[in-house]
């Protein structure tokens, strides 16, 4: 028994590294609205995953049995996660843009889109955060900035900033272009910024549900 689990291991680790080549995370788009980094944090390859990286995270997800035990995902399972992976850290990217959008406009806001963008953002966020297997996000750096009250345009738009700020350093974590997505240190980072991002869009989501119905 034990030598066949060893054979299954293996063969479902040539599988992985194969479905690795097929479903590689697409390029990031760069919004022109992202302040430019300095050159000391500059990554060419901010906001893709690269190959080496899925691989490490599939790895992992093969461990996802056995830690919880019950028997190994099937291959099946897992191709839809790294399906859902990839669509949803290109989602949450495009979502991004599109609200810092109505930011940069002059016209008036439509907080039933922007409604309808967090909705989307805080489901994305969700299940990228559960198919990643992250560890739980660690206590908020004392600095981190947070969202006000939101009773008015203004205030919407800087909490969409504060927003913005916060998904993009979730995109730009380097530990998305690690050759192995392992870095504990990286994850719990990740983990962090990725639940910000989920309450963030949630009490954006409620104040612009309010403020839609107050001026109807």
């Amino acid at each position: 028994m034990r030598r066949y689990h060893e054979w299954f291991t293996i063969r479902r680790i040539a599988f992985l590294t194969a479905a690795a080549a097929l479903l590689l995370i697409v390029p990031f788009k760069a919004s022109a609205q992202r302040p430019p980094q300095s050159s000391s944090t500059s990554r060419s390859n901010s906001g893709k995953m690269n190959s080496g990286a899925q691989i490490g995270m599939e790895q992992e997800m093969q461990v996802r049995g056995d830690v919880r035990d019950k028997p190994p995902e099937t291959e099946d399972k897992l191709r839809q996660i790294l399906r859902e992976l990839k669509e949803d850290f290109e989602r949450i990217q495009a979502i991004n843009e599109n609200l810092l959008a109505m930011v940069k406009t002059s016209e008036g806001f439509s907080y039933v889109r922007i409604t309808d963008l967090t909705t989307e953002l805080r489901k994305r966020a969700r299940r990228f955060r559960d198919n990643a297997v992250f560890p739980p996000p660690g206590p908020a750096p004392k600095d981190e900035k947070k969202i006000g009250e939101i009773n008015q345009d203004q205030e919407m738009k800087d909490a969409l900033l504060v927003l913005n700020e916060r998904v993009n350093k979730f995109i730009d974590n380097p530990l998305f272009q690690a050759p192995e997505w392992s870095d504990k240190e990286l994850k719990a980072r990740a983990s962090r910024d990725l639940e910000t991002v989920i309450e963030m869009s949630a009490q954006i989501k409620k104040s612009a549900e309010k403020l839609g119905k107050s001026i109807q």
